[in-house]
C-alpha cells in the first residue's frame, strides 16, 4: 500500500468525534504508512511499537480510539486491550492483525475489544471501521448515560 493510495480514499462521515488514535504497531513501514492514512484524514496519531509505550501514550495522550496489532515484543495486542478497557471501557480498541483464526476473533471480543480487522485490509475499509466502532461505541454510552440517570430519579 502506498501513502498516495492510502490518502485518496474517502471515510464515511462518523457522528462520534474521534481525535487522537493510538496506533500499536511494531512493523515501522505499516506503522508509517497507517499514520499517513489517519492524518491525511484528520486524525493527531500517537504511535508505540510495544505494550510498554503503548501503555504510557494511553495514560499520558488520552486517544480516543486505539488501533492494535496483535503480535508485539513483550506482550500481545489482546493484553494490550484488555488492560485498556479496565482503565477506560469508554475508547474504542480495534484489533488489527494478520491473524485470521475465529479463535483469535473470539478471544478479541472477550477481552473486550470493539472490533477486528485481518490484514492487509482496504484503507476505505479501516477508516469505515474506525468511524461505524467510534459511533457504535459513543451510542452504547450515550444510553447508559440516560439508563443511569433514569435510574437515579
Amino acid at each position: 500500500m502506498t501513502n498516495e493510495k492510502l490518502a485518496a480514499q474517502e471515510p464515511s462521515k462518523s457522528t462520534a468525534t474521534v481525535n487522537r488514535i493510538l496506533l500499536v504497531e511494531d512493523n515501522s513501514d505499516t506503522s508509517e504508512a497507517v499514520s499517513s492514512l489517519l492524518s491525511a484524514h484528520g486524525f493527531d496519531v500517537i504511535t508505540a511499537t510495544n505494550g510498554g509505550q503503548a501503555q504510557a501514550a494511553f495514560m499520558l495522550k488520552k486517544p480516543d480510539f486505539v488501533i492494535t496489532d496483535v503480535m508485539l515484543p513483550g506482550e500481545t495486542g489482546f493484553e494490550i486491550c484488555e488492560r485498556f478497557k479496565k482503565v477506560d471501557d469508554r475508547v474504542p480498541v480495534l484489533i488489527w492483525t494478520a491473524i485470521r483464526l475465529l479463535d483469535a476473533k473470539k478471544l478479541a471480543a472477550r477481552v473486550g475489544a470493539d472490533g477486528y480487522l485481518t490484514k492487509p485490509v482496504e484503507p476505505h475499509l479501516l477508516l469505515d471501521t474506525i468511524n461505524r466502532i467510534a459511533d457504535r461505541n459513543w451510542l452504547k454510552h450515550q444510553a447508559k448515560t440516560i439508563e443511569d440517570k433514569s435510574s437515579d430519579s
